[in-house]
């Protein structure tokens, strides 16, 4: 639809780098100020036996993903 003028979306920059970026009709605006922000969460319950692989990825994604940490 995006590419038809049906539409518009929002897409992460690292998508638009891929197989889209030279798709016809479509055009890559950059967002203004200001910069809109993503927060991520992870919920689970207390009696999972996965609890360690879960904060071992939640520590994963906020290392490398520049976000901070919330306690």
């Amino acid at each position: 639809m995006v590419a038809s003028g049906a539409g518009v979306t929002l897409l992460p920059a690292l998508a638009c780098r891929g197989a889209y970026s030279a798709t016809a009709g479509l055009r890559l605006l950059n967002l203004v100020r200001p910069v809109p922000v993503r927060h991520i969460g992870a919920i689970w319950r207390p009696s999972t036996a996965r609890a360690p692989a879960i904060a071992a990825f939640c520590e994963l994604l906020a290392r490398h993903s520049g976000i901070g940490r919330a306690t």
